[in-house]
């Protein structure tokens, strides 16, 4: 008997704590909007029809060109720079014989 007057008692003090909680969660709402709607009353309104002209908006932009390459680029650039060398170096070397070489081929 004496188990049911707690259990009674500890669901009189739940519905009391959820009270307060469902209150206090309104009342945030309550503040959330008293919050939002001063935002809203200062948006400002753009006139369409009087904007700067594009060139003085974007004029002032003057950016570096960047390339970006990627790691096949820089290997087909490193590649075609060793074939020119090589290929430099042996007509330095061995000059009219690797032309008639070439030829015969």
């Amino acid at each position: 008997m004496n188990e049911s007057r707690d259990y009674n008692n500890h669901g009189a003090e739940l519905q009391k704590i959820l009270d307060e909680v469902e209150s206090a969660g309104q009342q945030k709402n309550e503040e959330k909007k008293t919050i939002v709607e001063p935002e809203a009353e200062t948006k400002r309104d753009i006139d369409i029809l009087n904007l700067p002209p594009r060139k003085e908006v974007h004029g002032g932009h003057n950016k570096r060109t960047t390339f970006k390459l990627s790691s096949a680029s820089v290997r087909l650039a490193s590649v075609v720079i060793v074939l020119i060398f090589i290929l430099s170096v042996s007509f330095y070397l061995w000059g009219e014989e690797l032309i008639d070489v070439i030829s015969r081929m």
